[in-house]
């Protein structure tokens, strides 16, 4: 995935006065950040099925289906 970055001035300033080159390093960590976020919630979901099988039930759940989805969704950004 390429991330687009806006080109920033040496001498402008952010609401928080951090520097750009530390803003630009900041977005494309963010990217990592959100892949691994969803990797590890499939993952962890995969081991409590395996490991508390009676958790099974509940899984089949619309309810928990649509929150689980939402929740990778979000975190693949």
């Amino acid at each position: 995935m390429e991330v687009v970055k806006a080109e920033s001035k040496p001498s402008q300033k952010t609401p928080l006065s951090l520097p750009p080159e530390l803003l630009d390093k900041a977005a494309s960590r963010l990217c990592w950040i959100s892949i691994l976020c969803a990797v590890m919630t499939v993952t962890l979901l995969v081991a409590e099925g395996i490991l508390q099988p009676e958790f099974g039930r509940a899984f089949q759940l619309a309810s928990i289906q649509l929150t689980i989805g939402l929740t990778v969704a979000m975190s693949l950004g």
